[in-house]
């Protein structure tokens, strides 16, 4: 479903606003990263597949560069989002550098 059929106060990026981060699920956080889904697949669904093939957000903060390359759909862009995002993790546990 495209985010524009949601209602507004069911938009992650207005209930962000709205209401923080902590209001938003992981999917929906994931989307606010992706900003756009694909071809017949709005960015809800897409996130939360990604989240389903990886384990969820700590598997997929953790996938590798070739892992992530290997999502259709998933850009360079989209790609260096999620390896970044993974910085508020301990040194320890961050993924390599390189997209």
């Amino acid at each position: 479903m495209p985010l524009k059929d949601l209602p507004p106060d069911a938009r992650p990026r207005e209930k962000l606003l709205a209401r923080g981060p902590g209001a938003l699920s992981d999917a929906e956080l994931l989307a606010l990263l992706l900003r756009t889904g694909l071809a017949g697949k709005g960015v809800l669904q897409l996130a939360q597949e990604l989240l389903d093939d990886f384990g969820g957000m700590a598997g997929l903060l953790h996938a590798s560069a070739e892992d992530l390359k290997r999502i259709k759909g998933l850009g360079p862009a989209s790609r260096r989002c999620i390896r970044r995002s993974s910085a508020g993790t301990p040194a320890s546990e961050q993924p390599p550098s390189s997209v």
